[in-house]
Parts: C-alpha cells; structure tokens; sequence
C-alpha cells in the first residue's frame, strides 16, 4: 500500500545552539552534519559538547534516525543534503540545527528498522537533492519535502523479513567495527607505553628513511589547476581525501584522470602510507589500505611513505597516540582554522622505537586491514540486497 511519508513519521528539527551555550566538559555532544557519515553518526573530537536544561525534545536516543537538512547539490553528493545515519552511541547527544530526527508514529504500520533502510537508499537522496531549494552551493530540504516521499509499504511481516536479512549485515559490520576499535586501542597503548618504559633514540622526521608530501608538492596552484582534472562517479585514479579515510571509503569518492595522475608524480600513494590532515581537521591519522587501484593523495592532508613499512607502521600508532597527538598540537597555528606545514612537520624530534619491537603493530594493521577488508564486502553484499528487497 502506497503512502505519504507524512502520514507514517514525525520529524523533529534541531536546535539552534548558540556559542555561548557550549561548553568543553563534553558532558553532551551537539551532533552537526558532519557527523552524519556512511549510514553512521561519528563523535568527532571537535565535536562541540552543551549541556542545558529544556532540551528533552531535541535529545538523540540510541538507534535514532537522523537526517541533514542542509548541504551541496547533486555535484557535490558526498556531502549532499539527506544524508541519513543511525546513532549508535549510549553518550548523551543532541540535534543542532539543520539536522533533524525522523522515526515512525506507529511502528505496528511502518518500523523503525524498516523507515532506516527505505530513507537511507541512495536514490531517495538523490530524490531529495533533486527537489532541494537554494543556490548552486548549498540547497536545503524541509520535513514537508521529506513527508512528500511515497513509500510503498509491505506488510509488517514483510517489513520484519528484510530487515532482518538487512540488519544481519550490519550486526556482523559493528562487531567488525569494534573487534578494529580495539585493535587500533591496544596498538596506541603498547606504544605509549613502550615510550613510557624505555628511552628510545630521538630522530627528527626529515632525517628518517621517509617522503613526506602532499598534493600541492606537484606545483603551484595554478598548475594544478591546469593540470589536474578531478571527476566523481569513476576515473583512472581514487583522489583520496581525509572524508574518505574518515568513512573508512565507503561513500561517494573522487577520482582523477590518467594524464592528472602522470602529472601528479608526487603524491602517488601505494598502500600503507600514514595520512595526517593538516587543515581543518589537524590531527586525524590513518593507514591508507591496499587497494588495487591507483592512488593519490587528496587536499589538505600530508602523508608518511617509506620502504621501511616497519617504519610507517610503528608512525601509524605513534601519531594516534597522545604522545603524537601532542607533537601535531605543538606545531598547529591558525584562529579561524586550524593547520600546520610540512616544514615543521618535518622538524619534529620524536623517539623511534628499533624495528623488532614494531612487530606487533605490523601484525594489528594486517588485522584492522583484513577486518576492513571484509566490512566492505559485506556493505557491498547488504547494498546490493537493500537494492533489491526495497526496489
């Protein structure tokens, strides 16, 4: 039976937070577009926290529904309008602005399992970008346009039937998820405590067996803007950027052309380079996997690459600690926002630990990359069934 949106949901919009009533004791985060990432919710640690009373209403509960308001334009559809996540967090949280909280009035006509996977497909975004209003930059959608999406609904039965199929797939994919949070946690903490027990040799960054670049070392700005053709959908080489480490490359991503790729010499990238965003987002790290793809490395992000993988490897967990994360902090700058340069980068004295000792890093990345490797997969599978079961 077909239905108006409307007639099955309540959406609820956010709040529109204020800077003074933030607070940094991240008693409650305020979770923003940005966190909505690949079907999840991501607490970032930049992640502006409040903590006020009156705001029951715009409070986020677990496995709640959440959907951006506000984005780019179907040129841009990785950070598009209607991008929906689940919140899977127990933390206290709440809707800023242009995000809104969307679930069923009665799950005995439509589930709330069953209204996740029916607004999460790729098509109902597009449908969504497609009535958005706004300039070229930034287009804006409204729980009316939101309610005006017919949905043909199946009976609960059937409901309860794909969803149980579906959410089979993203069981397995948040255990995945959480044995590789473990992983990465117990990696950071036998560095830090190596570094904490023994006094290693200090080296700075430019004197080690390393490249360190980034995708401006090709040439100036207007080179590249001469020279370089970044596409979306498919190209000969995946343009990788920090949104799409963060998303672990599961999303819309950005790839260049073969001649973009010959003239981009110096920031190829083969597979187990260390990235760290230096704009913006200063601090991330992230391993880049082995893909069987050509790759490069995207805007504001300088990235670690050596023979040595042992090296890179122990680098890897190094700067995810709060030992690294600290040596980042020491040479960040910047009010309105945040970055640090590769000359400075390349300054930094750090301690090195001796290669037999890094054998246990090595074995936890081929374990996170395995991991990864199969969530993938396993998204893949669950994508192509969404496709299918809610055609």
């Amino acid at each position: 039976m077909k239905f108006n949106l409307s007639e099955l949901v309540k959406i609820v919009n956010g709040y529109a937070f204020k800077s003074a009533d933030i607070i940094s004791d991240q008693s409650a985060y305020v979770i923003k577009i940005k966190n909505i990432q690949s079907s999840k919710i991501l607490l970032e640690k930049d992640s502006m926290t409040a903590e006020m009373d009156g705001l029951n209403k715009y409070q986020i509960k677990f496995n709640d529904i959440l959907i951006s308001l506000t984005g780019s334009g179907m040129n841009q559809m990785s950070s598009a309008v209607g991008k929906v996540g689940r919140f899977r967090h127990t933390q206290k949280a709440y809707l800023n602005q242009r995000v809104a909280k969307i679930s069923s009035l009665d799950e005995a006509k439509l589930t709330n399992d069953y209204l996740y996977y029916f607004i999460n497909r790729p098509e109902i975004q597009k449908d969504l970008v497609s009535v958005a209003t706004g300039s070229a930059n930034q287009v804006n959608i409204s729980p009316k346009i939101i309610g005006e999406l017919s949905i043909d609904l199946p009976d609960l039965a059937e409901q309860e039937r794909i969803t149980n199929i579906l959410t089979a797939f993203d069981s397995k994919i948040e255990i995945l998820e959480s044995i590789n949070d473990n992983l990465l946690e117990l990696g950071i903490t036998y560095t830090e405590e190596l570094l904490v027990e023994h006094e290693y040799p200090v080296s700075t960054i430019k004197s080690m067996n390393l490249t360190v670049s980034d995708h401006v070392a090709n040439g100036s700005f207007k080179a590249l803007k001469d020279n370089v053709e970044i596409v979306e959908n498919s190209g000969y080489a995946l343009f990788l950027r920090n949104t799409d480490l963060k998303a672990d490359l599961n999303g819309d991503r950005r790839f260049v052309t073969e001649n973009s790729y010959e003239f981009l010499k110096k920031s190829r990238l083969f597979g187990g380079e260390v990235i760290i965003s230096n704009v913006g987002d200063v601090g991330s790290v992230y391993h880049v996997p082995y893909l069987d793809v050509p790759m490069v490395a995207g805007n504001n992000v300088v990235f670690l690459q050596s023979e040595e993988s042992w090296l890179t490897d122990y680098l890897y967990f190094y700067f995810k600690s709060r030992i690294g994360q600290h040596d980042i902090d020491s040479i960040t700058s910047g009010s309105a926002q945040q970055k640090f340069n590769k000359t400075d980068f390349r300054a930094l004295e750090i301690p090195v630990i001796p290669e037999h000792d890094v054998t246990i890093l090595t074995k936890l990345i081929d374990n996170l990359n395995s991991n990864t490797r199969e969530i993938r997969t396993l998204m893949d599978t669950r994508d192509a069934l969404l496709k299918k079961l809610l055609n």
